[in-house]
């Protein structure tokens, strides 16, 4: 009869094998870290996509006019005269322009493209913390105009626009990814500093009014309906006036003729 032997393994051993699978975790994770976050952009920009051929629908049905930031008395009508409640139907006929999302509760958001899987705040509408009440994307408003409140308005930015006021599509920025301590309650603007470059490194400023970082990335929809993942520096295209070039009345900056429109009634 052969007796069996079993070899134990010794304590060096032991630490040695521990060692090897801590190494390897050390390599794997950050991979696993950079795959992840690369799925989140890429979520991001399938969001953005989708919001992109919802207003296209709405261009459609509209006679070429382009979804403007908001319509009629927004301010005390809220969600169904915004652009993000119109695309998603909680206006009067309900129908939408193929979005889907929850009508309950401002929360409902968060499950629905307009949650941007890489911000760390969700949507809960409250303004105490600056916590977002709005999609966290937000619209052009030099191409997406807005009604001035008291129905005066003498602004571009209160203009709704055509699709003729498009001069080079691929480069006429039409949404992107919103800065959290911004805008927790608005739904368009004009101002590279209101994006969040969120992508790869959080962007984590505090004020709309300082320069963002050049190492985070933020995902823009254009009106071609292409979606590019850029730095600020990449955005800005070096242009002297950072914060407003992109969306103004430059029409070689834009893209777009921001003084041709129609002013949006506060009615």
């Amino acid at each position: 009869m052969f007796s069996r032997c079993v070899k134990n393994f010794s304590l060096i051993e032991l630490l040695v094998v521990i060692t090897i699978i801590i190494i390897l975790a050390a390599l794997l994770l950050p991979s696993l870290s950079k795959a992840r976050d690369k799925a989140k952009t890429a979520i991001c920009a399938s969001n953005l996509k989708t919001i992109g051929t919802a207003s296209q629908m709405y261009t459609g049905s509209y006679d070429d006019w382009i979804i403007p930031a908001a319509q009629g008395q927004w301010k005390t009508n809220t969600y169904e005269k915004l652009w993000w409640g119109i695309l998603s139907g909680w206006g009067e006929n309900g129908s939408g322009f193929g979005i889907t999302c929850g009508k309950s509760s401002i929360r409902d958001l968060n499950q629905s493209v307009y949650r941007c899987p890489s911000e760390t705040c969700d949507i809960t509408g409250n303004a105490a913390d600056k916590e977002y009440s709005q999609p966290q994307y937000m619209l052009n408003s030099g191409l997406a105009g807005f009604p001035s409140e008291g129905g005066t308005g003498a602004s571009t930015l209160n203009f709704a626009h055509k699709l003729n006021c498009v001069k080079n599509p691929g480069i006429a920025i039409f949404a992107y990814d919103s800065l959290r301590r911004y805008a927790y309650n608005w739904l368009s603007d004009r101002a590279m500093y209101y994006v969040g470059f969120k992508h790869g490194v959080y962007d984590a400023r505090q004020s709309g009014s300082d320069m963002p970082p050049s190492i985070g990335r933020a995902n823009f929809i254009f009106m071609d309906s292409h979606v590019e993942l850029l730095s600020f520096p990449d955005a800005t295209h070096g242009l002297s006036e950072k914060n407003y070039a992109r969306f103004g009345s430059n029409k070689l900056a834009s893209g777009f003729d921001r003084d041709n429109g129609v002013m949006l009634p506060y009615e």
